[in-house]
């Protein structure tokens, strides 16, 4: 985390503003297993379940406050997003059958920084 703050730093000074979506997928592998959930799969991507949403909203958050506060130490201006899920269209929006309990297609947000 250190690091990749470090480089984005690196590119604010070069006069890019980057833009950083991150994951979490090992940090959620992790706190399943803590938490005793066996993740399961669907042609390759984790199926989240009501029992497994609470456990990935937690960690997602954790992740995401984790990588702001790193950039922040690294002088980059950053802000976590705070709440809950974000905004994604449903799989069936658009006639298609859902691969994933709870998954969605992202779409762009307009939001002033």
């Amino acid at each position: 985390r250190d690091a990749f703050a470090q480089v984005c730093a690196r590119l604010v000074a070069g006069g890019v503003a980057p833009v950083v979506v991150h994951g979490g997928g090992p940090q959620m592998n992790r706190e399943l297993e803590a938490a005793g959930v066996e993740p399961q799969y669907e042609g390759g991507h984790r199926v989240t379940t009501p029992e497994t949403l609470s456990v990935a909203k937690r960690t997602f958050a954790d992740v995401n406050l984790g990588l702001a506060d790193a950039l922040e130490a690294a002088g980059v201006r950053a802000r976590p997003i705070r709440h809950g899920e974000q905004h994604a269209r449903h799989p069936h929006e658009n006639g298609h059958a859902p691969r994933a309990y709870r998954a969605g297609h992202g779409h762009p947000v307009r939001r002033p920084v």
